[in-house]
């Protein structure tokens, strides 16, 4: 009355069909092996990414690349049912000229299997948005890893860290106590999610400032707010609606800037 699925990401290797193979869990009525390949993720408009984190250790550690091999190339295929035929792509490195060469394999085996379907099935073939696609190797450039950044987004995921495009941070660094509160409440360790992405004006504005103009930024946007209430305060101009409204509305940016 039980059935069991087993779900892998992005697929079961050929060592855990071997161990479900011996113990008896392949043919089992009860049991059913399936894959769930999420491929590639948007983390921003010109920012794709698999969030694969056992990409290093598979391949130097374990000695398997096979699924990362696969999964890769899978993705670049299907990144090319969105943006249309890639006509040049290029590798650099061991793991890079296989991945290329898995994905030659499985432009063949979908040409092949798209011909013996009829045309209406299969479609037209679209036109590449992308002229040339380079595949590298981590182990290229294993420097730049090692380099500390210098702007507010490489510092910001040095110190907190970034996680697909999010951070955790305490709550009273959002939402910081008094000093009378912190005497008589004991400190509650919760964290918060917040985005970190394109999406976000202010964000995008100060990601890849570097951390030495970053201090006079603030100092800007806190002279531009006291000069904005200066104006909004003169008792000598009158303020229509539609001042009082842009002047609400500049508030929330001047004070997460100055955050």
């Amino acid at each position: 009355r039980t059935h069991h699925r087993l779900v892998y990401l992005p697929q079961p290797t050929a060592v855990v069909h071997k161990m479900l193979g011996n113990l008896g869990l392949t043919a089992a009525p009860n049991v059913s092996v399936q894959r769930l390949q999420l491929d590639i993720f948007p983390l921003e408009t010109d920012v794709l990414s698999l969030e694969y984190e056992d990409a290093a250790r598979e391949v130097d550690v374990e000695g398997t690349p096979s699924t990362l091999i696969t999964t890769v190339a899978r993705s670049i295929l299907k990144l090319q049912d969105v943006v249309g035929k890639i006509p040049r792509i290029q590798a650099f490195g061991p793991m890079g000229e296989e991945v290329v060469r898995k994905l030659l394999n499985l432009t063949v085996d979908e040409y092949l299997a798209a011909r013996d379907r009829p045309e209406e099935e299969s479609g037209p073939v679209r036109g590449g948005d992308v002229a040339a696609l380079i595949v590298m190797d981590r182990k290229v450039d294993m420097v730049t890893p090692m380099l500390t950044p210098l702007t507010y987004e490489g510092l910001l995921d040095d110190v907190v860290g970034i996680d697909c495009g999010f951070i955790k941070v305490d709550v009273e660094t959002i939402n910081p106590e008094d000093e009378s509160e912190k005497k008589t409440v004991a400190p509650k360790e919760e964290s918060v999610a917040l985005g970190v992405n394109g999406s976000d004006s202010l964000y995008a504005e100060v990601r890849n400032q570097h951390v030495e103009k970053f201090g006079s930024f603030l100092q800007n946007q806190a002279m531009a707010l006291r000069e904005s209430h200066a104006n909004f305060t003169d008792k000598g101009k009158k303020k229509d609606l539609s001042e009082i409204h842009q002047f609400v509305k500049q508030i929330p940016v001047f004070t997460q800037n100055l955050r």
